[in-house]
């Protein structure tokens, strides 16, 4: 069905090609954003998050500023902790997967009886009490844990994960090995692998885990730690009891805070749950003023076009045919602006990607989704007018207009 008015036509099939096309980039985001974050809350991230409490306890260390001090202040809130009803597991750590307040350093490191290499590889660095593998179930691979024979005077041992292993040794048999570990300068020590575990998503869950070494904190005591308490069941009343032991324990030294493995990978996800919210929230917008454009532009259309509609139903159109008309107009506006949405998500497509998370920003069973989406939201506007036009009665329109 075409307009009389070349030039006004062409405006308003503008419109609806600009619409349909900005509406179909929304829409594209949304489902993208929503398959990358189902996508990254899926991932395995190498440990169990589920009923895990985190308190950051962090002793002063011009108090605790011995090593006879700090071990003995942990080993007993590990004992404290440990005989809280429904607790099942209780560790610390100077890091924790996914955690703000980690004091992991860095380290380089090598196989035993070769030269340390300053550009060699460096692992991440986390002191650990016993019992901090089991309150976070990062599985064990190979070898042992940490247990109460490792201590100051003992022999100098670590547990590496998987990805720390294989950087050395192809197959990741590393248990028994000695390993050079540097922490800069002239600080070389050399350490014996007892135990091997699988690798944590430490650096967010969009970051595959990289080389990680454990130390037995018995053996390098760090006085700012996180403890993580494994309990049957998470909740005010088992926070309440772990700042109660911390505060019993010593009273000048309080929680320094308190949350959830939970909780963290929220946190790490914040950003992207908020980026499909908010995009979310404008494709809603955007479908709904699409919508109403294009249903007023029709609208007016088929108003100010009675005679002509009355004049071809009086040449025999059928209903069918005049609401088609109009259908069809919106529908091939609908097919260009969506054409152009493409085009545009494939040009840009490098600077969406690098956000995404197992999906790309072209992702074809997402882009036909969104078409399909947009296409039906068009064409939901047009069927009121559309069937306007179809009921227009040929001699009340063509009466009205002489």
């Amino acid at each position: 069905m075409r307009l009389r008015g070349s030039a006004r036509s062409g405006w308003q099939s503008g419109l609806i090609v600009g619409q349909v096309a900005s509406t179909f980039a929304l829409a594209a985001l949304a489902l993208v954003l929503a398959t990358s974050l189902a996508g990254l809350l899926a991932v395995d991230p190498g440990f169990d998050p589920d009923d895990v409490l985190v308190a950051r306890v962090f002793p002063d260390p011009a108090v605790y500023n011995d090593v006879p001090k700090r071990l003995a202040y942990f080993d007993e809130l590990h004992e404290r902790l440990a005989t809280l009803p429904g607790v099942t597991a209780v560790g610390a750590g100077s890091g924790l997967p996914l955690n703000a307040y980690n004091n992991t350093p860095s380290l380089r490191y090598g196989a035993a009886g070769q030269p340390l290499d300053e550009a060699g590889p460096e692992a991440v660095l986390t002191m650990a009490t016993i019992g901090y593998f089991e309150a976070l179930r990062i599985p064990l691979l190979d070898g042992r844990l940490f247990d109460r024979g490792d201590t100051l005077d003992g022999e100098q041992v670590i547990v590496v994960n998987e990805q720390f292993a294989r950087s050395l040794w192809s197959d990741g048999d590393a248990v028994g090995k000695n390993v050079l570990i540097g922490f800069g300068g002239d600080r070389i020590m050399q350490v014996r692998v007892i135990g091997v575990v699988a690798g944590s998503r430490s650096d967010g869950l969009k970051r595959r885990p990289t080389p990680e070494a454990y130390r037995a904190h018995a053996q390098s005591p760090y006085v700012t730690m996180n403890v993580a308490v494994r309990a049957d069941r998470v909740n005010a009343t088992l926070e309440n009891a772990v700042r109660s032991e911390v505060a019993e324990l010593d009273p000048t030294q309080p929680v320094h805070s308190i949350t959830t493995m939970r909780e963290l990978i929220g946190a790490d996800v914040a950003t992207d749950r908020f980026a499909l919210w908010l995009v979310g929230v404008l494709t809603t917008l955007a479908l709904v003023l699409a919508g109403a454009g294009i249903y007023g532009v029709m609208s007016h259309a088929v108003r100010s076009r009675r005679h002509e509609i009355g004049v071809r139903k009086a040449l025999g159109a059928a209903r069918g045919h005049i609401a088609g008309s109009v259908l069809g107009r919106v529908m091939s506006c609908s097919a260009i602006g969506i054409v152009l949405g493409i085009t545009g998500a494939v040009i840009g497509r490098g600077l969406l990607d690098g956000f995404l998370f197992g999906v790309s920003a072209t992702e074809p069973r997402l882009l036909l989704a969104a078409g399909f989406l947009v296409a039906a939201a068009m064409a939901l506007a047009t069927w009121l007018p559309a069937r306007r036009a179809a009921r227009v009665e040929a001699a009340i329109a063509l009466r009205a207009e002489g």
